[in-house]
């Protein structure tokens, strides 16, 4: 069940015991953290029309993950 409002209870206070800033712990509980990076891959990718093959999705789908990872500078770092 993943929606089960006891787990994600669980996980926020699991997040709180680590003491990070509030900005940060507000983030990570929320699904930003998926959401961001594939959003950054769909953005640097989405003029590519003409895919080669699987390893050139690859190549740019990894790289798009990489150029994305940093976290925004407004979440308590």
């Amino acid at each position: 069940m993943e929606n089960d409002p006891l787990k994600r209870l669980a996980e926020t206070f699991a997040v709180n015991r680590l003491g990070f800033p509030a900005g940060l712990r507000r983030w990570l509980c929320t699904t930003n953290l998926i959401e961001l990076p594939h959003a950054g891959a769909r953005l640097r990718t989405r003029r590519v029309t003409n895919w080669q093959n699987g390893s050139m999705v690859l190549r740019w789908a990894a790289l798009a993950l990489l150029t994305g990872e940093e976290l925004p500078a407004d979440h308590g770092l």
